[in-house]
């Protein structure tokens, strides 16, 4: 359970930090189209893109880092969920066996104080 709610939190962290990537991006990519749309002299707009450049591109290694974590969160989540589908599967069909073995018991047990009942009562009448 502990195992399980940990990848829950891993996964929700990745899916937190790449939303914060894509804003990350979009606002660079705003930038970028102001950059574009200013009249600045040449030099400044290329070491200024050249700069945006590098970031962006360093965004993009991240959110593909991120993106490959979340998958393999995924993976093992999935992987613990069906382990705790089949420990649970064979648990019940245990406790199944053991419930319908305790009912065939209770099954002889009252035939048998049925059976006693029946000869205390037939003692008891055959005394009177």
């Amino acid at each position: 359970q502990q195992e399980k709610e940990l990848l829950n939190q891993q996964l929700e962290d990745a899916g937190m930090r790449i939303d914060e990537l894509l804003g990350t991006i979009q606002e660079l990519k705003d930038v970028q189209s102001l950059n574009e749309d200013a009249m600045k002299s040449p030099e400044d707009d290329h070491d200024q893109l050249k700069d945006l450049a590098q970031k962006y591109e360093s965004i993009e290694v991240e959110n593909k880092k991120l993106t490959e974590e979340v998958a393999c969160t995924k993976m093992k989540l999935e992987e613990v969920l069906a382990e705790f589908e089949q420990t649970l599967t064979v648990t019940c069909e245990a406790h199944e066996k053991a419930l319908r073995e305790k009912q065939e018991e209770c099954k002889i047990l009252t035939g048998q104080l049925d059976r006693v009942t029946k000869e205390l009562s037939n003692y008891k009448d055959a005394s009177l």
